[in-house]
């Protein structure tokens, strides 16, 4: 994916809070913005929009938020540079995160306003960091759920495996689907498969997709 070419010193802001960090000291939509301006101010850089998305989770795929869409346009259109206070604010997904950096999506580059003159190494590890936060909530979900399970509160065996096998069905469709939007927008069967590998779609068996899995789908009747 060919970025767009920045000729301008101008930023879109993009700030983001989910439900359960808008309480929280030091994650809040006015620090972000003030760590941003600031920022802005020390690098000579200009505010040319912000754009907020509240309540919206650090899973949620960047490229499906309304205000972040929003922010790559303008930033497009001023041939800028997208701003966030955090990497973690653009993603908590280890490969959609690194996939921005790695320039796998079509937007414009972006700029951490936490250490703007992190080096690549740094941003990576951040990003690792942000996973590692993700994957421990997860743990500690995925532990109360066996302990209700232990105490009888939900039902495995054939039910277990009903539910996995709904899973991984409503996995791949989600998939497919996501193939399809991007096979609109004229991305080729490979590069459908490596977007879908980095933001973490699997196939049904929880394998990694390829472009012959993706054109025996997208050509489905």
């Amino acid at each position: 994916m060919v970025r767009s070419k920045v000729v301008t010193n101008a930023v879109s802001i993009y700030l983001r809070v989910s439900t359960e960090e808008q309480s929280k000291s030091g994650l809040g939509i006015e620090a972000q913005l003030e760590l941003c301006k600031s920022v802005c101010e020390r690098f000579n850089y200009e505010i040319a929009g912000v754009f907020t998305e509240l309540g919206v989770s650090g899973k949620t795929q960047p490229l499906e938020r309304p205000q972040f869409q929003s922010a790559i346009a303008l930033a497009k259109k001023t041939k800028g540079r997208i701003m966030v206070a955090k990497l973690d604010r653009l993603s908590r997904n280890l490969h959609q995160a690194t996939g921005f950096l790695d320039n796998v999506y079509d937007c414009p580059e972006i700029l951490i306003a936490e250490n703007p003159t992190a080096s690549m190494l740094e941003l990576r590890l951040k990003a690792l960091i942000a996973q590692e936060e993700r994957d421990m909530i997860s743990a500690r979900t995925k532990a109360a759920l066996e302990a209700r399970k232990a105490r009888g509160e939900i039902s495995n065996g054939t039910v277990g495996r009903k539910v996995h096998v709904e899973k991984a069905t409503a996995a791949t469709k989600d998939a497919v689907t996501r193939a399809k939007e991007l096979k609109s927008q004229g991305y080729s069967y490979q590069k459908i498969a490596d977007v879908l590998n980095v933001e973490g779609f699997t196939t049904s068996s929880g394998g990694s997709w390829h472009k012959q899995s993706i054109h025996r789908w997208l050509n489905k009747q």
